[in-house]
């Protein structure tokens, strides 16, 4: 889908219902879903969002440690500059705080580097040694998200063959 669309329709942000303040997805009279509403909701989270990351506390290390907080709904006590984060986070767990540090820090991390940097601590050192990625350049590109995700010693064969076919499907190589 992305080859046929571009990547400008590429899946920019998820969000979950209790995120977005909601307990379920607002519906008409007749059971289908408010749109208006839904991107009302979505576009004030993401303006808080940003909103948040600007006047939040700058250090990397901090930022690493809310985003492992938001992702894995752990509270401030929960998760350490040293704990070990990768043991409590699955694979998409790992994309989607991969996604966000590229989002608030503009820098790439894979989940492979997450895993060879395990804790907060490791993965702000790895982050403050790389520069941040060029204007209109801040996208994982499609073949390090793929071989950093499908070439991992944890994911089984028939995990990686069904993740081949989606990642197909959606442009991925």
């Amino acid at each position: 889908m992305l080859a046929e669309l571009g990547s400008a329709f590429r899946l920019t942000a998820i969000f979950t219902l209790s995120e977005l303040g909601l307990e379920s997805f607002p519906m008409t009279a007749t059971n289908k879903v408010r749109k208006a509403e839904l991107q009302d909701r979505v576009r004030e989270q993401m303006l808080s969002e940003r909103e948040k990351s600007d006047s939040a506390d700058k250090s990397t290390l901090a930022t690493i440690l809310k985003l492992w907080q938001q992702v894995l709904g752990a509270g401030p006590s929960d998760i350490t500059p040293t704990t070990t984060v990768s043991q409590m986070a699955d694979s998409l767990v790992l994309m989607r705080f991969c996604y966000l540090v590229e989002r608030r820090l503009n820098k790439r991390m894979t989940p492979a580097d997450v895993l060879e940097n395990d804790t907060s601590q490791l993965q702000a050192a790895l982050l403050d040694g790389r520069s941040a990625n060029a204007k209109g350049n801040t996208s994982l590109d499609q073949s390090t998200y793929t071989a950093s995700t499908i070439d991992q010693p944890w994911i089984t064969e028939a995990i990686r063959s069904k993740l081949s076919t989606h990642l197909a499907n959606m442009g991925f190589d």
